[in-house]
């Protein structure tokens, strides 16, 4: 499980939790981790994804140097 809060590896401070949003047809969810290569579409661009074998990716952002870490811990 990731802490509530990670100190910066660049300057040390408090690292803030949050999310990136995925923003897609006007649809806004919060990004994931798939396992395996993206395979792509034929027609329409872009790469079939599933809905199930995902893990929602908790992001930390320092709000010193702005430093992003990321994680996909288990659900």
């Amino acid at each position: 499980m990731i802490a509530a809060s990670l100190n910066c590896p660049k300057c040390h401070r408090s690292m803030d939790k949050g999310h990136i949003a995925d923003l897609t047809y006007g649809a806004v969810m919060q990004s994931a981790w798939t396992a395996g290569d993206p395979v792509p579409r034929r027609f329409l661009g872009g790469i079939k994804w599933r809905r199930s074998g995902n893990t929602p990716i908790v992001t930390f952002r320092c709000p010193g140097c702005g430093y992003l870490e990321s994680y996909a811990p288990p659900v």
